[in-house]
């Protein structure tokens, strides 16, 4: 990950027993062109949890009503500080 950190992502959250993920950041108020959320696991330590995400972002990509759905119930929580 020091290239990420290079980069300007910062590790946020680390979850060894889950997957071995972790979520990195970068914001725009550090300096980023846009917020980023980057979320990582090991190769081969999630793959079920890999196809699982693809499989929801595909159906988001053809079910524009669902899509709409998720993208506000995604922004409420995204305008809050949370500590």
């Amino acid at each position: 990950m020091p290239v990420l950190e290079a980069l300007g992502c910062m590790l946020r959250i680390r979850e060894p027993d889950w997957q071995e993920h972790r979520v990195l950041y970068r914001r725009r108020e550090s300096g980023a062109p846009f917020d980023v959320n980057l979320y990582i696991f090991s190769p081969g330590a999630a793959d079920a949890e890999v196809a699982r995400m693809r499989r929801f972002r595909d159906w988001l990509r053809t079910h524009p009503d669902d899509r709409k759905r998720y993208a506000a119930t995604k922004r409420d929580p995204a305008t809050r500080r949370w500590r």
